[in-house]
């Protein structure tokens, strides 16, 4: 399991104990975006917001430092889902990344 995985996971076994009917929304930069079919409570979630900090994929990941998910990838992901339409993706507007709002 990983560690994304984990954690996520705990923190929405908490939430659904402490209170069955909150709404639940999850924010995320991409890190183990493939996992999120494997927790227990993916379908209760009313949005999931996914940031990417540059359009082209290559620069995205030298950016954010890791191995973030490629355009592939979340088109992948987004087919997978039941309800597309919860993927919300946000920008971060920042020097080196996305400067400018034509890039968005």
């Amino acid at each position: 399991m990983q560690k994304g995985q984990e954690f996520y996971g705990s923190i929405m076994d908490e939430a659904e104990a402490g209170n069955p009917h909150a709404m639940l929304e999850l924010a995320t930069n991409g890190s183990h975006l493939d996992n999120i079919f494997s927790m227990k409570m993916t379908e209760r979630f009313e949005g999931i917001h996914l940031s990417r900090h540059v359009v082209d994929d290559e620069a995205n990941r030298k950016l954010m430092g890791f191995e973030a998910p490629s355009r592939e990838d979340i088109a992948d992901i987004i087919k997978q889902m039941s309800d597309p339409g919860k993927i919300v993706f946000n920008c971060v507007l920042q020097k080196g990344g996305v400067e400018k709002l034509k890039q968005v």
